[in-house]
C-alpha cells in the first residue's frame, strides 16, 4: 500500500517539477536545512535546468526581436 511518506515524497517532487522554489518546498517539508532537500530531490533538478535554459532562450529571443523599448526592430534572428 501507499505510505504517508510516499505521498509526502510525491508532493515534494510535483511541487519542484512545477517550479516551486526549493527553499519553499524545504520549509514545507520541515527540513532544518535546504541542503537536506537538495540531496533528496536532486533527481528533479535536471528538468528544472532545462526549463531555466528555455526561459533564458525565450527572454534573449524577445530582447533580440524587440529590444528594451518593446518596439519591433529588424534583426537577423528569424
Amino acid at each position: 500500500g501507499t505510505r504517508i511518506h510516499d505521498l509526502r515524497h510525491s508532493a515534494a517532487t510535483l511541487l519542484l517539477s512545477k517550479g516551486v522554489p526549493i527553499k519553499v518546498v524545504s520549509e514545507m517539508l520541515g527540513h532544518s536545512d535546504v541542503s537536506i532537500t537538495l540531496s533528496i530531490y536532486a533527481h528533479v533538478l535536471p528538468d528544472m535546468q532545462d526549463g531555466a535554459a528555455e526561459a533564458m532562450d525565450d527572454a534573449l529571443s524577445w530582447l533580440t526581436r524587440y529590444g528594451r523599448s518593446g518596439s519591433k526592430r529588424l534583426c537577423a534572428v528569424d
